[in-house]
């Protein structure tokens, strides 16, 4: 087979983690401890089990993601995911800490499903290197709406913390107890911690972060969520993980092809990038298996009633999320050539935003991929310069992000209605650009949208921009910081 299936076809790997071989070290080393922030389930053997809270001994940390560690409570020992810990005496066990977080993602994630009145987290200053800010979720009664309210925690010279100076404590967790029990001058009481969702792991498992060949046998297919051209994706379970699939149809594509588009996706590893788990690939039909976003496609989320009633907050923090992923590619000199609602996907109960859907990405060399004699793409999506000339590169992409903003500020409308394909590349280049929707701010509009769509591909911005630009937006309405 072709120079991708090769590296799959490897023989399977026992999936028990032989045991470690651990250092010497002298008779009063202690191991350094890690507190779990989250539960954790083995999927299979040599994975160590955990519950929030549990103490846990690191053993071993010869890999970024996976660790070996003991677990204090059950005296059991094996490989867990890092993500899920924190040192013992950092911030991070605190379930009221966010870490560096803007304010603007602080509302987001108060104002989340979930979260009553009350509850509250404590994030890194955003203009005071080593302070502290407390955000607060209120009621507005003047707009019978949820409200978020920022405190600055400033510090003491030699030490302690305090929002009002009448008021100060030696440690945060002094801090949070005062104001659980008394408002003093906050606008409520502090009722309870902003919810915190488990992180994703971009492996299955430790077994399948470099062998990734599982057996078929333990994947078992479940509903359909949807078609295409050369498959389709359903939802299922891998040794109990609720993953997706997506299948090739027989005959229909170069199984190479079919794994190039994998081989991509397993290098690409970021928040906002949907993760590829494992492949199936010794015999047909091949699957891909990936992480489930269980909202489905942006575009059909947008569409639903949920996704009508987005405030502006939230469009553009989607945006700057699928913008955040974009830039992730950007640095890895990928272009995704098919950037649009329909390819980025929706998860749990803050909407994250994940870009999915590379069938036509490729590594590009010096910048740009040109497409072959015939290839088909999205017209009302793509670059003047990629329809004219098949030349794809991460700016067009960058085009075809402004046609995605107009989509999320749109409800999911199809852009350049009344427009056939045929005559897109010459109103483009007569200077035509999708107006302004209703609901979209104009310094958002003139800065980024019109910015994606500058007619030299040179002139339009970078996606690390395009985020930055859009996580740190403020909107006239928002409440600033409270003054005690």
């Amino acid at each position: 087979m072709g120079k991708f299936i090769s590296r799959f076809r490897k023989e399977e790997q026992n999936t028990r983690t032989p045991p470690p071989i651990l250092p010497d070290r002298p008779n009063n080393y202690h191991l350094p401890q890690v507190a779990a922030l989250y539960n954790y389930q083995a999927l299979c053997t040599g994975d160590l089990s955990f519950k929030k809270g549990d103490t846990l001994e690191v053993i071993i940390k010869d890999d970024t993601d996976w660790w070996h560690c003991r677990n204090k409570r059950t005296k059991q020992e094996g490989i867990i995911p890092s993500n899920y810990v924190a040192e013992i005496q950092s911030l991070n066990v605190k379930d009221w800490y966010f870490g560096d977080i803007t304010r603007i993602k602080a509302e987001l994630e108060l104002k989340s499903p979930g979260n009553d009145f009350g509850s509250y987290l404590i994030r890194d200053s955003e203009s005071l290197p080593g302070g502290y800010a407390l955000s607060l979720l209120d009621y507005d009664k003047t707009k019978s709406d949820k409200i978020v309210k920022h405190y600055r925690i400033k510090t003491l010279d030699r030490g302690g913390f305090f929002i009002t100076p009448r008021t100060t404590f030696k440690t945060l967790d002094q801090l949070v107890a005062h104001y659980t029990t008394a408002n003093d001058g906050l606008s409520r009481k502090l009722a309870q911690a902003c919810k915190k969702d488990a992180p994703v792991t971009h492996d299955l498992d430790r077994a399948t972060k470099d062998n990734w060949e599982v057996e078929r046998k333990d994947v078992i297919l479940g509903e359909r969520l949807g078609s295409g051209m050369f498959g389709e994706v359903r939802k299922a379970t891998y040794r109990g993980k609720i993953v997706a699939v997506k299948t090739l149809k027989e005959g229909t594509m170069p199984k190479e092809k079919f794994m190039e588009e994998a081989n991509a996706m397993k290098n690409l590893k970021h928040p906002n990038i949907v993760s590829l788990f494992a492949v199936c690939s010794r015999e047909e039909p091949i699957y891909i298996l990936t992480e489930f976003m269980d909202h489905g496609s942006l575009l059909s989320f947008l569409k639903c009633n949920r996704g009508k009633k987005l405030k502006v907050l939230e469009r553009i923090e989607m945006g700057a999320q699928i913008a955040n992923g974009m830039s992730f590619i950007e640095g890895k000199k990928y272009c995704h050539r098919d950037l649009a609602a329909r390819n980025v996907l929706v998860s749990g109960r803050k909407l994250t935003c994940k870009v999915a859907d590379f069938g036509l990405s490729r590594a590009i060399d010096n910048d740009v991929y040109v497409a072959a004699a015939g290839a088909k793409f999205p017209i009302k999506w793509t670059a003047p310069e990629a329809i004219a000339f098949g030349k794809f590169t991460i700016k067009s992409d960058v085009w075809s992000f402004g046609i995605v903003l107009i989509e999320i500020f749109t409800h999911g409308a199809y852009p350049y209605p009344g427009i056939s394909n045929n005559g897109i590349l010459n109103q483009i280049e007569a200077g035509y650009r999708l107006p302004k929707p209703d609901i979209c701010p104009v310094d958002l509009y003139e800065s980024v949208f019109l910015k994606c769509w500058e007619a030299n591909p040179d002139d339009r911005p970078t996606f690390e921009f395009l985020e930055d630009w859009m996580s740190n937006y403020q909107v006239s309405s928002e409440t600033q910081y409270q003054e005690q």
